[in-house]
């Protein structure tokens, strides 16, 4: 006859096991997935420029000096109605005009920061400076009533390009709202206490405490179960403390924009 208490152990075991699991696999990726620093101060973008039509494109030049570049972020705002509406964003060397990364992005209604993230350009790709520029894709032109327009700053925000209108430079203090970044390890990420924009998080405290609460719970309530006593209290314990921690991330994904950032790769 099989012991029904020690099936509740092995159970309570498997579960152990398959939760560590998951935690290992979890710092597994942690490890793998693209990290990012932000090169740089970011411009807000505070007025559009639009619409984005097939007469009507912006632009920006960056430079990134000695770094290499991975990503770039934009905000841009689409008003229409239709169901589906694509832009052409294109990051080209500068002053050459040569093309080095490029793709269409699905737009979604009202206002984002998208994310554009593509294979390293090197310094002797892009000879320190790149233009970004958002157009209508061909084929699939936009139209007036898309009211699809990119977001940009007035004051001369950043002092290492300008803002580009219909392929021309536009106003020396205009700057597009943008964001650009390098990929790094994770070594050098964690390294950085002001750069978590992967996460959306500016403050490396939050997540560590974010962190320390789930395991310091988990801890409490698999050793209250494995020891076979009432989990019940345990679990309340694991929950709030999963609150707590939840209390502290979400005003910080109110403040950071990066949170509803839509994610788009480039090649």
């Amino acid at each position: 006859m099989i012991d029904r208490d020690h099936l509740l152990r092995l159970g309570r075991w498997i579960s152990m096991l398959a939760l560590l699991g998951v935690c290992i696999s979890s710092l597994f990726n942690w490890t793998n997935v693209p990290w990012f620093i932000q090169l740089d101060k970011p411009v807000t973008g505070s007025f559009s420029a639009g619409p984005i039509n097939q007469f009507f494109s912006v632009g920006q030049t960056l430079t990134t000096a000695a770094n290499e570049l991975s990503r770039v972020d934009l905000k841009i705002a689409y008003g229409g109605e239709r169901d589906s509406v694509f832009a052409h964003v294109e990051v080209k060397s500068f002053p050459k005009g040569r093309s080095l990364r490029s793709g269409s992005v699905e737009l979604v209604p009202g206002k984002a920061w998208y994310s554009f993230s593509f294979p390293r350009i090197t310094v002797d790709e892009s000879g320190g400076q790149v233009l970004v520029e958002v157009r209508s894709v061909p084929g699939r032109s936009l139209s007036d009533r898309d009211l699809v327009s990119v977001f940009y700053e007035h004051r001369d925000p950043y002092a290492g390009g300008r803002m580009y209108v219909r392929g021309m430079p536009a106003r020396a203090d205009w700057d597009l709202g943008f964001r650009m970044y390098k990929a790094v390890g994770l070594r050098e990420a964690l390294g950085s206490i002001k750069n978590w924009h992967l996460l959306g998080i500016e403050a490396p405290w939050v997540i560590g405490f974010g962190l320390a609460s789930f395991f310091f719970g988990l801890c409490l309530w698999l050793r209250r179960c494995m020891n076979g006593q009432n989990p019940q209290v345990w679990t309340v314990v694991f929950v709030v403390l999963m609150l707590a921690a939840v209390a502290l991330y979400v005003p910080e994904a109110i403040a950071n924009p990066a949170i509803s950032t839509v994610h788009v790769g480039l090649q």
